[in-house]
């Protein structure tokens, strides 16, 4: 599905008659692609790996707007409070590279505003003992916010 078209089903789905819930998928396939193509990157080069961040921020961007504002329609659909953990998940560890690529505190603040609310809200608490998959979530989102914090400090 091309941006353009993306846009449109974004702002015209219901007049369309799409689902929500399959605008919503098509942008998290969208997201999940962009984001594996930018998540193994290294901390160097940081102009050559810019676009490609902008271009994946823009894509969750939209999905986090999305999933916000057709929420309930989404629950309904069998969306799971630990898939919305998820995408905030991602886009703090989009913040947190990008911090480790640039060394601008602002993108570290961001960082920490997502993962902050990842706890506070406990996104990855229900099924955590019922699913091996979750609990492995929950581990690794606590290790990356670990990370944030005992890299950004002074030595």
């Amino acid at each position: 599905m091309s941006q353009q078209n993306m846009n449109c089903n974004l702002n015209n789905n219901s007049s369309n008659n799409i689902p929500v819930s399959e605008v919503y998928w098509s942008l998290v396939e969208k997201a999940d692609k962009k984001f594996s193509k930018i998540r193994d990157l290294p901390y160097y080069e940081r102009n050559r790996y810019d676009t490609y961040f902008y271009k994946v921020f823009k894509v969750y961007t939209q999905l986090w707007k999305f999933q916000q504002e057709n929420r309930e329609k989404l629950v309904e659909a069998g969306l799971k409070r630990w898939e919305i953990g998820e995408i905030a998940s991602r886009i703090a560890q989009l913040y947190f590279g990008q911090y480790m690529r640039t060394s601008d505190m602002s993108y570290l603040s961001e960082s920490y505003i997502f993962y902050d609310a990842i706890l506070t809200r406990e996104y990855f608490r229900d099924g955590l003992y019922q699913h091996l998959n979750l609990a492995n979530k929950q581990l690794r989102f606590l290790a990356r916010i670990f990370d944030g914090v005992f890299s950004s400090e002074p030595t």
